[in-house]
Parts: structure tokens; sequence; C-alpha cells
């Protein structure tokens, strides 16, 4: 009995220490297995993050490919398409709108937190289209497909025949009618009223002879001087 109660405590410490190393091991390989799942976690959030800035950029270059073409026809670097911020003021200029109404769209950007940004911006870019397919000879049909579709109504701009005739502003200074036009421009000059033949000449009435007048008088003889 004495012998079992001194073996005891040496079996519970042996016991304690299996214990131990057990709870080690299963900790460790727990510890390895939540950084494996964490580093799987970071790999797939990676690959995805860089899955997604390259579909962004392809993106964003296939959206700018028909800006490039308006500005080439435009006579104007066709890159600045590519280039935020310098393409606003690319455009600015091609339909003759002063560049430094990109700060106009700054602040509408800045209010876009309101809806009063989003409309000031909307009002902007409306103005742009139509000056932008006035520029090209295009009519108000063609600015709303701007507006609306912008992406093809530009590839048919860059691809179409449409030619660049120069910024809106100036074309529509230039319009019949307006001082400083081109020679030969403004209303054509008014051919008037034909010339009248006026009335006939009206015919004379007869004039009546000259009078012949009373005979002369007889003079009575004059009297000879006295001597």
């Amino acid at each position: 009995m004495n012998r079992a109660r001194q073996l005891q405590p040496c079996y519970n410490y042996k016991s304690w220490i299996l214990n131990k190393l057990l709870s080690t091991v299963a900790n460790r390989w727990a510890q390895i297995g939540l950084e494996g799942a964490v580093g799987q976690l970071l790999a797939s959030s990676s690959g995805a993050g860089v899955a997604f800035i390259l579909i962004y950029v392809v993106l964003y270059v296939v959206g700018a490919l028909p800006m490039m073409g308006v500005f080439n026809k435009a006579g104007q670097p066709g890159w600045a398409a590519f280039v935020p911020f310098y393409n606003l003021w690319v455009l600015l200029k091609v339909v003759g709108r002063p560049t430094w109404w990109i700060w106009l769209f700054v602040v509408g950007a800045v209010l876009s937190v309101v809806i009063i940004g989003d409309i000031l911006m909307i009002i902007l870019w409306i103005i742009l289209m139509v000056d932008l397919a006035k520029s090209f000879g295009k009519q108000g049909g063609f600015a709303v497909g701007l507006v609306l579709l912008g992406w093809i109504f530009m590839m048919i701009l860059w691809l179409g025949q449409s030619t660049y005739l120069g910024p809106a502003t100036q074309l529509s200074m230039q319009a019949p009618g307006y001082p400083g036009a081109y020679p030969g421009a403004g209303y054509p000059p008014q051919g008037g009223y034909p010339p009248q033949g006026g009335y006939p000449p009206q015919a004379q009435p007869p004039q009546a002879p000259p009078q012949g007048g009373y005979p002369p008088q007889a003079q009575p003889p004059q009297s000879p001087p006295p001597a």
C-alpha cells in the first residue's frame, strides 16, 4: 500500500509531462495551420488585387482609344487621351472653351458628395459634347449620341469620314451674319427692285398760234416849228 502511494506521484508527473508535450504539439500544428490559412488568404487577395488592376488598366486604355483618335484628328497629341485631367484640358482646347473650365470640373468632383456637384458635372459634359459635335460638323442628334453613348460616337468621329473644322466657339462666331466672318460670308447682297419704267410721256396739247396783235396806229402829222 505504501509502495503504491510512493509510485503515484511519479505516474502523475509522467502523465503531466506527456499531456504537456501533446498540448504543445497540438498548439504548434494549429498555429502552422492558421499561418498557412492566412498565407493562402493573403496570396489569393494579392492575386485578386493584381487581376483587378490589370482589368482596370485594360478597360481604361480601351475607353481612351476613341478620344486618342479624336485628338489626332484635331491636331492634338493622341497620348494626352490616356493622362487624367490633361485629357480634359486638351478637350477644352479642341472645342474652344477656356482651359480654366477644368476648375469647374474639379469643383463638381469635390461637390459630388451632394447632388449639386453631379448636376454641375452633367451640365459641363453636355456642353462639351455639343461643342465637340459642332467642331466636326455634326448636328444636335450626334451630340445626343455623344452624351449618351460617348464611346461609340467618338469611335465614329475617329474612324468615320468626319473632318475637324475648328473649335466650335470660333465656328459659331464665323457663321453668316456675324461680324468678323470670312470674306464672302454673311448675307448675300440684295438685288433690290428692278428699275421702274415710269409712266409714258403725256401728249402735249396743241398750242394756239401766236396772235398778230393790233395793227400799228398811224402817227398824226406834226406841225412845222414856228419861224
